[in-house]
């Protein structure tokens, strides 16, 4: 990326004498179906779950998804329920930078989505809520 493509996507801040350079794209939270008893639907929600971060970046977000990040191997456990509301609430803290909440419904509305989504309204953070373009007829393989 050259000088000039980097100042067009950033600003750069002064905070007193410091600055720092924020980018100008929208902080948002990502809210998909993740939690599954059945292990066939996880890894649907999974697979959804990616293609909802990558149209939020195709439209030019910054997106966070927490369900993914915080699910991984070695980092929380979703099965053990402290572990999972301390992965919901430690995604939702990003609710105080994020400038919307963007909630993806072809697969539904679970009750971590919903949790989320009261969180959001709460705090008066905007929802928004969308579909993936095509989504029946993707084919998104890990």
């Amino acid at each position: 990326m050259n000088i000039k493509s980097f100042q067009l996507i950033n600003k750069q801040v002064k905070f007193g004498n410091a600055s720092v350079i924020t980018n100008k794209m929208p902080l948002v939270i990502l809210e998909s179906p993740y939690a599954s008893s059945n292990p066939e639907t996880l890894e649907e929600n999974i697979n959804y779950a990616r293609m909802a971060v990558r149209d939020s970046l195709l439209r030019g977000e910054a997106p966070i998804a927490s369900h993914l990040l915080y699910t991984q191997p070695g980092i929380l456990n979703d099965n053990i329920p402290e572990e999972r509301q301390q992965g919901i609430d430690a995604g939702l803290a990003w609710r105080s930078v994020a400038q919307k909440s963007i909630v993806y419904t072809d697969r539904g509305i679970s009750k971590g989505m919903e949790y989320g989504i009261k969180a959001a309204k709460k705090a008066g953070n905007p929802v928004e809520y969308r579909t993936i373009p095509d989504y029946k007829s993707l084919n998104f393989i890990a």
